[in-house]
């Protein structure tokens, strides 16, 4: 698989705009620093069984964990940037991720009006390999479907952390999606793992590209 880094943030706030405003001032600074991708800000419109009041979700591409790192010092050091963490009003719950199975989330790559499933998965760690493959035909299955766009299944690189998975897949729709969850097939595929999910049905709100990305398009 891909050893580029996927940082994922579940953010919880009551202020959308003032959440927003913080994450464009910090992700516009790590865009700036070697090994950065892409970042992307989505905005939950729709839950289903929710373990979280994530309104909105960061994901964040890098090339490497050391680049991630060293960028994530750089920021904490910054006194600007400082000052905005310390005062935020939103509350963060952090996934730092490798790519476990399917096409990899294009984020700030991708169509702008896919609707995209934020699937948070709490497991055990003696649970992982099952879901995993478990995750890969149900995949099979949905990328049969109309509508389906692409999935990514990305696995926690610190197995202390509650959350073992986040997929990110992306639909041209809410209704096609759906349907394609609402169908007998796709239930007995989940099977034991069905109570597993937080899903986060999301639309994209900001993104960020590097600038050597930038200059390309």
């Amino acid at each position: 698989m891909s050893a580029t880094v996927q940082v994922i943030d579940l953010i919880e706030t009551e202020s959308l705009d003032d959440a927003e405003a913080m994450w464009r001032a910090v992700c516009g600074f790590l865009a700036t620093q070697p090994g950065f991708l892409s970042g992307e800000l989505l905005n939950t419109f729709q839950s289903i069984h929710p373990k979280g009041d994530y309104k909105l979700t960061s994901c964040c591409q890098w090339e490497s964990d050391a680049a991630w790192q060293a960028a994530r010092q750089a920021a904490r050091e910054n006194p600007e940037l400082a000052l905005r963490l310390r005062s935020r009003k939103a509350v963060f719950t952090a996934f730092k991720a490798e790519l476990a199975d399917g096409c990899g989330y294009q984020g700030s790559r991708g169509a702008l009006d896919t609707m995209v499933l934020v699937d948070v998965i709490r497991l055990d760690e003696a649970q992982m390999a099952g879901y995993a493959a478990m995750w890969g035909c149900a995949n099979a299955y949905m990328r049969t479907k109309p509508g389906y766009v692409g999935a990514s299944l990305y696995r926690t690189l610190d197995l202390g952390n509650p959350i073992k998975f986040i997929n990110l897949a992306e639909w041209e729709s809410t209704e096609v999606f759906f349907a394609a969850l609402d169908t007998p097939e796709f239930m007995a595929i989940i099977g034991p793992y069905k109570d597993d999910f937080s899903l986060y049905l999301s639309s994209k709100r900001t993104q960020v590209a590097s600038a050597a990305l930038a200059e390309t398009k």
